[in-house]
């Protein structure tokens, strides 16, 4: 069994929305077996018609990648849209095994804010990862070798820092001038602040199967995000941070959260 590339693919999405100027895109990815994980939208066949190829592309075990995403459409990866995670955490989750994502799609970082680089609830995750390539090596042994699923497990554990990463990255390409030291320290601080915070109000949620569950989880998150986009705001100056987000704290929780 051998390894085939996986390439993420980004599309504006179907329905007005956008930050700001800055319009959100949906994402995909295909495998050169002919995988289309479309993520809850549209996929491959849009390539040619308004998708757009993102850098860099990996390569994996289609089959692996297959198992990871199940086949249920409405729980791609195990996530409920917008519960528990979005498109471009869905396609985290398969271009992991490539080492890859799509931190390059439009939105990704406001994505990234509010659910994480993989969604929310990524022990089950890992557990699924581990249960794909179990079921993979009983029907063909030795296809996932122990050192490629610890390959693809230190790359789940980095999220946060991987997550730091690009805002650390957005930061920098987005403003005029580059940040000093002290307040990149200052902007991180904050950002862990409400790392740790998102993940507390998630876990704290007390009715995770309620259908209103998303609706009552943005109205939790606002608070925190708040405090985080006004940190920002005081560390960077008003106009700095109009540069960097391109739209008022409020504009981006309301988007973000759909409230």
């Amino acid at each position: 069994m051998e390894k085939v590339k996986f390439v993420a693919y980004a599309i504006n999405t179907a329905y007005p929305n956008q930050v700001g100027n800055v319009p959100f895109e949906h994402t995909f990815v295909v495998s050169d077996k002919g995988d289309n994980w479309n993520c809850w939208g549209r996929g491959k066949e849009t390539i040619g018609n308004g998708a757009r190829q993102l850098q860099p592309d990996g390569t994996a075990l289609a089959e692996w990648g297959a198992l990871v995403n199940g086949t249920d459409g409405d729980h791609p990866t195990g996530l409920t849209q917008c519960y528990n995670g979005v498109c471009q955490n869905a396609s985290n989750r398969i271009l992991v095994l490539a080492g890859t994502d799509v931190s390059g799609a439009n939105g990704n970082l406001f994505a990234t804010m509010v659910y994480g680089k993989y969604g929310f609830q990524v022990e089950e995750f890992v557990a699924r990862v581990k249960r794909a390539a179990e079921q993979l090596n009983e029907t063909s042994p030795g296809a996932v070798t122990e050192g490629m699923l610890q390959e693809v497990l230190a790359r789940i554990a980095d999220d946060p820092a991987d997550e730091l990463k690009l805002l650390e990255s957005h930061f920098q390409g987005s403003l005029p001038q580059t940040i000093p030291p002290p307040q990149q320290d200052q902007m991180m601080v904050a950002y862990r602040t409400f790392q740790a915070k998102r993940q507390t109000i998630y876990d704290q949620e007390p009715n995770k199967g309620d259908p209103n569950f998303q609706r009552q989880l943005s109205q939790d998150l606002q608070t925190a995000f708040m405090d985080c986009l006004l940190s920002f705001t005081d560390i960077l100056g008003l106009d700095g941070y109009k540069e960097m987000f391109k739209s008022k704290p409020q504009e981006v929780i309301g988007k973000l959260l759909r409230i």
